[in-house]
């Protein structure tokens, strides 16, 4: 098709050349014939030749161009009846097709792919009944297989995300099947007070929500002995920031609050370390949140879960941790700083044992630094030691009155005795 296009346009090239040439010729004949009248006038013998060969020449000349033209179309027609040049227009007709079409495509994709990333896509398939079964994702993202999406992705029954929501609710679930098999209230007439939990901080919780209805003071309580210091006795068992919700509760319902609580601080503790891990293996694994229950759920909980007041602790340990671990990588210290401080404030005897281990996990994270200088490391020693006295600091108001109480106690002596009687004479 193309080469027939270049023969015509051959072909009219040809007859404008001609025609330019047949516009001289006939100029010249002009003046060959007034030069020949000329010479007629002035007597002279003319044949006239010249007047009849020019214009043969250009009879024979315009008869030549007529068949070159005649020539050119019947090759463009026959070269457009070729069934080779037919099998060519029809290929390159399919493929251009199949070219815009392919382009078409890749602008669906786009467009799919901003409004996925913008949000949900709004006309997303619906997956076929028939799908693929459910299986585990090989790819090493820790998902749980299931239908495509229509980018051609697996689609996933269990995110990564999910891992914190099942860290929260597992261990709180499993507390509630707990409670309905020992018939714990409300799943029957039991209820989860033991030990020291029902001699002493169910009377101090009960104290404290009626002084925070009443709007009593704190310092002092007429209700317990013959009076006692209560501020003492908040820094140790009520402290817990959770507790202020007490003002909610009715009165008849201090028992039940106090097994909520515990319920739900075991659910918080299995959701921060489930957060620690994410941020420390940098991962987003579901497998997280096994670890996360393990840490829940762990003999530690099972033992002391009635010890509600330490339980803050230990929601706030995996926090304390990863706050260290960015204070020596990169010297941001604020997250060691507010959680340590909560920590010390919930309860500072459980507060001394992680201060005591986050000096230690100190020491291990500045030998296993590997970009380490001497002007790094003392810029995080110095870091280390602001950061811990601010947290102190910020539970001062706490701490001190009962730093004075436990002075005036016999605890709060720390004389080695001068005499040493025998136990056995």
């Amino acid at each position: 098709m193309f080469r027939s296009e270049e023969k015509q346009d051959m072909a009219h090239d040809d007859i404008n050349q001609i025609t330019r040439e047949l516009e001289e010729l006939l100029m010249m004949g002009k003046e060959n014939g007034s030069g020949r009248e000329e010479r007629q006038n002035a007597g002279s013998e003319g044949t006239g030749d010249g007047y009849w060969v020019e214009p043969l020449t250009m009879a024979a000349k315009l008869s030549e161009a007529d068949e070159k033209e005649e020539q050119g179309l019947e090759s463009a027609q026959e070269f457009e009846e070729m069934p080779e040049l037919e099998g060519m227009q029809e290929s390159g007709g399919e493929q251009g097709l199949e070219s815009a079409q392919e382009f078409e495509g890749e602008q669906e994709f786009e467009i799919a792919q901003e409004t996925w990333e913008a949000g949900e896509p709004e006309d997303v398939p619906e997956p076929d009944e028939e799908g693929p079964e459910d299986i585990w994702d090989s790819d090493g993202t820790g998902q749980f297989g299931g239908q495509e999406d229509f980018r051609g992705n697996q689609r996933s029954l269990i995110r990564p995300r999910d891992c914190r929501i099942a860290a929260f609710f597992v261990p709180v679930i499993i507390m509630l099947v707990i409670f309905i098999q020992r018939g714990i209230y409300p799943f029957g007439e039991q209820s989860f007070l033991r030990t020291d939990l029902y001699h002493q901080y169910a009377p101090f919780f009960s104290e404290f929500r009626h002084k925070l209805a009443a709007g009593e003071s704190l310092l002092y309580s007429w209700n317990i002995g013959m009076g006692v210091n209560f501020s003492a006795l908040y820094a140790y068992y009520l402290a817990s920031p959770l507790n202020w919700l007490l003002i909610l509760c009715p009165a008849g319902l201090v028992i039940e609050f106090i097994t909520g609580m515990i319920v739900l601080k075991t659910g918080l503790s299995g959701l921060s370390m489930a957060y620690y891990l994410q941020k420390h293996c940098e991962s987003s694994n579901f497998g997280i949140a096994f670890f996360a229950v393990f840490y829940a759920l762990s003999g530690y909980m099972a033992a002391y879960s009635w010890n509600i007041m330490w339980l803050d602790c230990i929601l706030l340990f995996p926090l304390i941790m990863l706050g260290l671990e960015r204070l020596v990588q990169s010297g941001r210290g604020l997250l060691y700083c507010v959680a340590l401080g909560l920590s010390i404030l919930s309860n500072y005897y459980i507060s001394i044992m992680t201060c005591i281990f986050m000096v230690l996990y100190f020491i291990a994270l500045l030998v296993l630094e590997r970009e380490m200088t001497w002007e790094k490391l003392v810029s995080r020693c110095f870091g280390f030691g602001l950061y811990s006295l601010l947290a102190g600091g910020l539970a001062a108001l706490v701490l001190l009155p009962e730093i004075h109480a436990l002075m005036m106690t016999a605890s709060g002596k720390f004389d080695f005795p001068k005499l040493q009687d025998p136990y056995f004479s």
